[in-house]
């Protein structure tokens, strides 16, 4: 098969009907006989990723731009191919997108250590766990919808691989503040799971299914916190359960 000739090619989503790639600002469309080339994006622009819906093809990546004194510095970019024109739509924060797949009836977005529900009006940022977040470059979704996030985090020095399942995106979070340092957190309700404060006094987790919650903190020598929480997609909950410590 002869690729078009448009450098290096980035990113690459699949349909029984077509294939699609992107390289730079650029996106090539093959119907299995011939290819097509969509209108490039604006210069600057830079696909790292492409995922196919109903409503058309979906490009993420970064736009480049002049800032300071004759700096460079970039912002996460998104747009929308309906088959005839580009639109742009709300990119979410942060300096670029790296990955973006269409997980059910959800279009999603990953960059850095965040994850965006793309729409033509919004990218929604979704609850990941907030305990050394991972740094995300891929994404991508199982045949039921469920999505998965893959990246590294930096653990004890080191360098390791880190995913995030389905649980991980699309729920909910909660915030706990204990008042003390390695105090554990016990929470239970729809899902359960335990975890430490950090030196702050606080442990944070995300991917908790809708519901209310009982969370316990303890401390040993010192009476438990226990407190309610009512966990909401897309949010995160704070949570006050303070451990008693004699004086």
């Amino acid at each position: 098969m002869q690729v078009p000739s448009i450098g290096a090619l980035d990113a690459v989503t699949v349909t029984s009907a077509n294939v699609w790639v992107a390289s730079g600002n650029k996106a090539e469309r093959f119907n299995g006989s011939a290819w097509t080339s969509l209108p490039a994006r604006p210069a600057g622009v830079f696909i790292a990723g492409l995922a196919h819906t109903a409503a058309g093809l979906w490009a993420v990546g970064y736009k480049s731009f002049v800032c300071g004194e004759g700096g460079s510095c970039s912002s996460s970019y998104a747009a929308l191919w309906n088959g005839s024109a580009w639109t742009t739509v709300p990119a979410g924060g942060g300096t670029g997108l790296s990955g973006v797949v269409a997980a059910g009836s959800a279009v999603l977005a990953t960059g850095g250590t965040g994850v965006w529900q793309l729409s033509t009006t919004a990218a929604t940022p979704q609850v990941i766990p907030t305990q050394n977040p991972p740094q995300l470059t891929a994404i991508g979704a199982d045949p039921a919808g469920h999505p998965w996030a893959v990246g590294s985090a930096y653990v004890q020095g080191t360098t390791a691989p880190a995913i995030i399942n389905a649980p991980g995106i699309g729920q909910g979070g909660i915030l706990v503040t204990s008042g003390a340092a390695n105090a554990t957190v016990t929470w239970t309700g729809p899902a359960t799971g335990t975890g430490t404060t950090g030196v702050d006094g606080k442990f944070a987790t995300g991917g908790l299914p809708d519901g209310t919650y009982t969370v316990i903190t303890g401390l040993s020598g010192c009476q438990p916190g226990v407190a309610t929480a009512t966990v909401t997609a897309g949010q995160v909950t704070p949570v006050t359960a303070k451990v008693v410590c004699p004086p």
